[in-house]
């Protein structure tokens, strides 16, 4: 330490300072600025404040067609790569929940992620046959709708509020989805080998207490679908209000081999008949099980999509009770 005072020889001051400058320059010597630990400690925390910035961002999917192409997807919902997934497989997913939570909006981009052009179509009471078959005019030209000109050009059709739709509309859908042709403008025609096909509703596919309006979904077209429940996911809002978001729910893998799936459902068709005749599996939830298993569905998931649908909690418990369902690695 260098002063720019000088005190004189013997005086008070300098005896002073005779005494305390030996003990600052030894304090002093021990401290050392650590440049590489205040970078380190300069570099976690600005991580842990990237780290909080990007849980306010929306979520990016990113998606590989089978063209080998990729595609991001930004801000979905949570379950939107299981949609993307089973459109892709050729299954019919069947989007159910309460309004407002985003089934249309994932449809969309789940056929943007697949590179698919899309119908979309909104179905109720007043629905016909020609607003799904089409028509021929006073010329004799014929007139595509939304559903026929899907079916013809490899496109994704989009049926929204499904479960308004009469049961002769339902009855024409499940036709066309399940034969490789449908009668489109008065001609027979086939299946264009990329049509693809999803629908959405509030409700699994019957009245219930806040949607009095809707109908009772056709048997046969609900054997047509993959029941897949929509809830809301939180965290959209939470980013557009700038809130930081929960974590979307924890999924568990599990799956089973075709065989014990089958099982199941041998066991569920025999413990059903007698005891929860309003469950009535078919051979399709077997088959179609064993396609959503190879994609990557959980044999539960299967269960409610193919063969529960909605049912009731306590009747669902019933059955899984009786015919647990198989579930591994």
């Amino acid at each position: 330490i260098e002063s720019s005072h000088k005190p004189g020889p013997g005086s008070l001051e300098a005896s002073i300072l005779a005494l305390v400058e030996p003990a600052i320059k030894d304090a002093l010597a021990g401290y050392k600025v650590d440049a590489s630990g205040i970078k380190a400690e300069l570099d976690a925390k600005i991580a842990e404040a990237l780290a909080k910035l990007a849980a306010y961002q929306p979520a990016v999917l990113e998606v590989k067609r089978p063209d080998g192409t990729e595609i991001k997807v930004e801000g979905g919902h949570y379950l939107l790569p299981r949609l993307i997934k089973l459109i892709g497989a050729g299954l019919f997913p069947f989007a159910w929940g309460p309004k407002g939570t985003g089934k249309s909006t994932a449809q969309i981009m789940a056929a943007q992620a697949l590179g698919l052009d899309f119908q979309l179509d909104t179905l109720d009471p007043t629905t016909t046959r020609s607003m799904i078959q089409g028509y021929r005019d006073a010329t004799r030209e014929p007139f595509y709708p939304s559903f026929a000109k899907a079916y013809l050009h490899g496109e994704l059709y989009i049926g929204e509020e499904i479960d308004l739709a009469p049961a002769a509309v339902q009855s024409l859908l499940n036709s066309a989805l399940a034969n490789g042709h449908t009668n489109l403008a008065g001609d027979s025609v086939a299946r264009h080998e990329a049509f693809r096909a999803c629908f959405n509703g509030n409700t699994p596919g019957r009245p219930t207490t806040a949607y009095r309006e809707r109908k009772v979904m056709s048997e046969a077209f609900a054997d047509r679908l993959y029941f897949l429940p929509w809830p809301r996911d939180p965290a959209i809002s939470a980013r557009a209000c700038g809130v930081l978001p929960a974590h979307a729910p924890v999924r568990k893998e599990a799956t089973c081999s075709p065989s014990a799936w089958h099982a199941w459902i041998e066991s569920v068709i025999v413990w059903t008949t007698d005891n929860a005749p309003t469950i009535v599996p078919s051979d399709r939830a077997a088959i179609q099980g064993i396609k959503a298993l190879a994609i990557g569905e959980t044999p539960r998931e299967v269960a409610d999509a193919l063969v529960f649908r909605g049912a009731d909690a306590e009747l669902v418990g019933k059955v899984l009770h009786a015919c647990p369902i198989p579930e591994g690695r």
